[in-house]
């Protein structure tokens, strides 16, 4: 039973980070339209440094 518990959750762990994977991956294309505009604040705005 502690091994069948074992591989439902590996399983449900493997399911969690392919999802996560996914949702990293829109969430990289959103970071990189916006990354421009971030980078260029960050570089007029010397004291924030």
């Amino acid at each position: 039973m502690s091994q069948l518990g074992s591989v439902s959750a590996g399983f449900r762990l493997l399911v969690r980070t392919i999802s996560l994977e996914k949702y990293h991956r829109r969430l990289g294309q959103l970071l990189q339209e916006q990354q421009l505009s971030i980078f260029r604040t960050a570089t007029t705005d010397d004291s924030a440094l």
